[in-house]
């Protein structure tokens, strides 16, 4: 068993194993020519690292100086292919350097990415050493200096490093060292002869040291501009180009150039102390020449700048563009001034001065949908916990005070804007806002009043109009308003009483005049037995101007009706309709009186006048169509009514006489009777939707849905869109359309304006 073992053995040791070290390192040598073989292929493809990778298997000293040539040529190759990246560009020379240690121009490729990755004092080891090695290479002997230099390094031996330059590195040498000691002058003359673009920065730099920003401007102007320099170079340039314009007070110059360095990489240290400088000069400069504009942009470039002038700037370049949008809308450019406000709002945005200005100016402009939004940004960055302003109190109250009048100005201007989209319940509520910031804003309440009045809501409008007579006792309208406003919800006598009191502030104002005398007009016609009612329409017959005296003689003569005093009332009646200016309408009136007395007869005989009257004063017959249903007539009613549908421009007062009669519960049979009849007579399409209307104000819906539907079958077939489009608004309201004709409407509008089924697709 072991036997076999140990002659297994024996057959697997190697053949050389025979011939000792001789042997050994023949094989060696074999090894490292093959590897050469490899690495050199891998040159020759360019494959840097892949040779590097083949080299580390040996190490420097094995190989004869033809393959650490060869080793030293990949390992720079690698360091030049990683020359974006010192640190590992520096790995790789310094493997090769380990392969040929006395190479002066690795020494010098080392020194230089030792100096660019910041370690100079290495750089300048090493360049030393490159020195020695070889001491009379002109160019090895300026880098040297160059790199001692930027180590800090002031030794006395530098002159000689410069005494071993040659060519115009000698005079460069010279310039730096010159520089150096102080002596400006010599460092300019030594670098002036010199022709290329680094040179020409160069002696710019040593000019500009010296205060001449004059002399320097050429030399640096074309180093800034030299393509061929690389661009760290040019970004220097750029800045020592700033550094003359400014030296020279050429602001604008100055600052183009100084952006040119920053767009190309120069530091901000040194760089942004002097754009600061430039850009405010630049602004004042602006400021003092009345360019608010041009102020602006100069702001709004030094508040771009990082530190603490930035925020000043911003506050700058947003006052300055509020003044210029002032400026543009003081001549009437609103949109100009809107434009430029945003842009300030745009830095400012908690700036609620600028907010309202560029709000005004929309307004102005006709933007009122813009306008809108910031009205309610503003109202919403007020703030709101501020309390009424207790006498002796401080600054912070009055304060509070200007936010109070801010924020009503705010829901004011809000109101009027929702006013002028016709949004009447939304002004209100922001005139009541404005009004709870400010509740002694006379001009605010006056204008919610008048708005309370117009939608009906009297009852609601008499409380503002109360505080504003309180407020302003003295005031004839609003007593007035006040007065009107009582009448509406049914207190007469205290509308008589603010009526009385605007007539004795002011005995011959006409609107006080007339408003009196209509309210004792109408009070003596509604009661005429009532004891006050002979004097109030003998008062109003005073009080009314001509226009308007017959409606006094009207109330006068239901007064002496009542009183049993038949003549004087005809008498009354017959003036009152001689001097009317409308005698349909007052012919109307007295018939209604007469009515009112119980005197039937007399009634129709007024308004049968009054039907004549009306053939000139066509709208008359919207209120005799009330008063023949009142009397139970219903061919008067139902002729008073066609009258109106004859003319389309009269519709709405036949609309508004039906709604009229319809009120009364006892008059809607007749009513119903009434527009049945007026069916057959129906001479258009559209009188049928017209009628459908009324017979739906009326009660009858069996009698408008066919009505509507046979009015929409006709649509289709004529085709009018117009009529189609009023028969379904109707619809839509009171679901009137039968079936028939809803289908007929339907396949109507999907050929007319269908579209594909997409989701059979």
């Amino acid at each position: 068993m072991g036997g076999r073992h140990g002659k297994r053995a024996k057959q697997q040791q190697p053949q050389g194993a025979k011939t000792g070290a001789a042997t050994s390192a023949a094989r060696t040598a074999v090894d490292l020519e093959a590897l050469a073989r490899r690495v050199e292929s891998a040159l020759m493809r360019g494959e840097a690292d892949e040779g590097c990778r083949l080299l580390s298997q040996v190490q420097p000293s094995q190989g004869d100086l033809a393959f650490h040539a060869m080793a030293a040529r990949v390992c720079s190759l690698q360091g030049y292919q990683r020359w974006d990246k010192p640190a590992r560009a520096t790995g790789s020379v310094e493997r090769a350097l380990e392969w040929t240690p006395d190479s002066a121009g690795l020494r010098r490729l080392h020194a230089a990415l030792l100096r660019r990755s910041g370690s100079l004092r290495r750089a300048a080891a090493e360049m030393a050493q490159a020195s020695l090695l070889n001491p009379g290479d002109p160019c090895i002997a300026y880098e040297a200096l160059l790199t001692r230099l930027a180590a800090g390094d002031r030794s006395t031996d530098l002159s000689d490093l410069a005494s071993r330059t040659d060519g115009p590195e000698a005079h460069r040498a010279a310039a730096l060292l010159a520089a150096l000691d102080g002596n400006l002058a010599s460092a300019e003359r030594s670098s002036a002869n010199l022709g290329s673009p680094m040179d020409g920065l160069i002696h710019g730099v040593l000019l500009l040291a010296q205060g001449k920003a004059a002399a320097a401007l050429p030399s640096i102007e074309k180093a800034a501009t030299a393509e061929q320099l690389p661009r760290t170079l040019r970004a220097y340039a750029s800045f020592y180009l700033g550094i003359a314009h400014m030296g020279l007070h050429q602001l604008a110059p100055a600052a183009a150039s100084l952006e040119r360095a920053r767009d190309l990489g120069m530091p901000d240290p040194p760089l942004q102390p002097q754009l600061i400088w430039v850009y405010r000069q630049l602004a004042i400069e602006a400021v003092l020449d009345g360019d608010l504009s041009e102020a602006a942009d100069w702001y709004g470039k030094l508040a771009e700048m990082r530190g603490p002038e930035a925020g000043e700037a911003r506050d700058n370049t947003a006052y300055a563009l509020g003044l210029l949008g002032q400026e543009r809308a003081r001549r009437g450019d609103y949109d100009g001034g809107a434009s430029i406000w945003e842009r300030a709002l745009a830095i400012t945005p908690g700036d609620t001065l600028l907010r309202q200005n560029l709000a005004v100016a929309l307004e102005r402009a006709g933007r009122a949908d813009e306008a809108i939004p910031h009205w309610h940004e503003l109202v919403r960055q007020l703030p709101r916990a501020v309390g009424p302003r207790r006498p002796g109190e401080g600054v912070s109250s009055q304060e509070d005070d200007l936010q109070r009048h801010v924020r009503a100005v705010a829901h004011r201007h809000l109101a009027d804007l929702y006013l002028e989209e016709d949004e009447v319940g939304r002004a209100i509520d922001q005139l009541e806002k404005a009004l709870r910031a400010v509740p002694d804003d006379l001009d605010n309440r006056r204008t919610l009043a008048s708005l309370l009045m117009d939608e009906g809501q009297a009852r609601k409008a008499v409380i503002h109009l109360q505080q504003l007579v309180a407020s302003a006792p003295d005031s004839v309208q609003d007593r007035l308003e006040f007065g009107v406003a009582l009448q509406t919800s049914g207190d007469e006598q205290g509308a008589l009483e603010q009526m009385e009191g605007a007539l004795a502030l002011q005995p011959d104002n006409p609107v006080a005049r007339q408003t009196l005398g209509m309210a004792l007009a109408e009070r003596a016609t509604r009661s005429p037995k009532a004891v006050t009612a002979l004097e109030d329409a003998q008062r109003a017959v005073g009080l009314l101007p001509p226009k308007y005296v017959g409606l006094g003689l009207i109330a006068l003569g239901a007064a002496q009706l009542a009183r049993g005093d038949r003549k004087e009332a005809q008498k009354s009646f017959k003036q009152a309709i001689k001097g009317a200016p409308l005698k349909a309408v007052a012919a109307t009136r007295v018939g209604e009186a007469y009515w009112l007395a119980g005197e039937r007869d007399a009634a129709v005989a007024a308004w049968k006048d009054a039907m004549k009257r009306a053939k000139r004063l066509p709208s008359a017959y919207a209120d005799l169509a009330r008063m023949w249903a009142m009397a139970g007539d219903a061919d008067r009613c139902r002729e008073s009514l066609e009258k109106l549908m004859e003319r389309p421009e009269l519709w709405l007062w036949s609309l508004e006489a039906v709604e009229g009669i319809s009120r009364s519960r006892t008059l809607q049979p007749l009513l119903r009777e009434v527009l049945r009849g007026m069916v057959g007579a129906a001479k258009r399409s559209s009188d049928l939707v017209l009628l459908t209307r009324m017979l739906v104000s009326a009660g009858d819906a069996r009698t408008a849905s066919s009505l509507l539907s046979q009015a929409a079958i006709d649509a289709v077939e004529e085709g009018d869109e117009f009529l189609l489009t009023a028969a379904l608004e109707l619809d839509n309201r009171y679901r009137l359309l039968d079936r028939k004709s809803s289908r007929i409407v339907a396949d109507y509008l999907d050929a007319r304006f269908g579209y594909e089924d997409t989701m059979a697709i």
